[in-house]
């Protein structure tokens, strides 16, 4: 089976491919660069040179496969609802359906689109499952992904002879984070001891790898329509911070700043941000509320359809400091 990835080449889709290759799949990646698809060249893999702004330049390579995994996306903090010029639009959302249109055209019956758990409504009483209704918040990038999932469901309506699978990670760390992401960057602000605080909130902490387990497991097992939530237990984040410290020797910041200061904070960094075009060192408010809460998100219909399992956190953080450590 030869199969079609975009986002080859960033945390989750650089694991996907050595999840591929062990399964003895001829895999064909989407990179930007040869540079960077340098970095996952293996047996069975060909390198697709294209961009996700420009579907149509690389849709002949779609042709021949059994398979599209759709793991390419792009992020960033700003964005205005309906502004079709953003490029998170552009690419999450009507890139995504041109994408899926052309893989139709080339013959591709079977898709796998990496979604996120930050679509779901968390602010109700329970654990969240793949039941819960959309978010209703201000994030441009779940945003996007929502529009993106409304647009899939379209797709589907039109061709119900599709098979489209969805998975819906929670925030993913491992090895293999040579963006980084921004759980990468959390990482390495503590390594370089840049960390000034322990923030007072929870998160749903997943290893990359096993998502990357979970989205090959989807190629068989996936059922047609079907989302799974891939994510792992709530922590502290002074727990993560702790691991951390454990792994690398490193001391933990002693401050740790009330709730209410990290919330001005955020909104100082934000105004910052929109000025210098650079990330904030603080995720943005409506974040950071509903990490103060954060109950998790249920992964037992992952677990049983799947038929995947968990590594503990301190293994993933201890593979994750050592891959930052030993490639600098």
């Amino acid at each position: 089976m030869t199969i079609f990835l975009t986002g080859g080449t960033g945390l989750l889709g650089s694991n996907i491919v050595k999840e591929l290759i062990k399964d003895e799949y001829q895999v064909k990646v989407l990179a930007r660069s040869h540079a960077k698809g340098e970095r996952i060249k293996g047996k069975g893999v060909e390198l697709v040179q294209g961009d996700l702004k420009d579907i149509g330049g690389f849709a002949e390579a779609l042709a021949g496969c059994d398979l599209l995994i759709h793991a390419g996306a792009y992020f960033t903090e700003f964005f205005k609802k309906g502004n079709e010029g953003n490029p998170l639009y552009k690419i999450n959302v009507n890139g995504t359906e041109k994408l899926f249109e052309e893989a139709y055209k080339k013959g591709i019956t079977n898709i796998i689109y990496i979604s996120s758990t930050g679509v779901l409504d968390s602010s109700g009483p329970d654990i969240v499952t793949e039941k819960a209704p959309y978010v209703d918040n201000t994030n441009p990038y779940f945003e996007s992904k929502i529009q993106a999932e409304k647009k899939i469901r379209e797709f589907i309506d039109r061709y119900p002879e599709m098979r489209v699978v969805t998975i819906l990670p929670a925030i993913m760390m491992g090895p293999g984070d040579y963006g980084p992401t921004r759980m990468g960057e959390f990482v390495l602000s503590f390594l370089n001891e840049k960390m000034p605080a322990i923030l007072p909130v929870k998160a749903v902490i997943v290893d990359a790898r096993d998502v990357a387990r979970a989205v090959v497991s989807a190629i068989d097992k996936g059922k047609n329509g079907e989302r799974y939530i891939v994510g792992g237990n709530v922590y502290e984040m002074k727990e993560i911070v702790s691991m951390l410290s454990d792994v690398s020797g490193i001391p933990m910041p002693k401050k740790q700043p009330p709730f209410g200061m990290v919330m001005i904070l955020s909104g100082i960094m934000a105004l910052i941000s929109k000025v210098t075009g650079k990330s904030s060192p603080i995720p943005r408010r409506d974040e950071l509320r509903k990490m103060r809460v954060q109950k998790g998100y249920s992964y037992e219909k992952a677990k049983k359809e799947l038929g995947i399992t968990f590594r503990p956190l301190q293994e993933t953080i201890t593979d994750t400091v050592n891959w930052f450590s030993e490639n600098r």
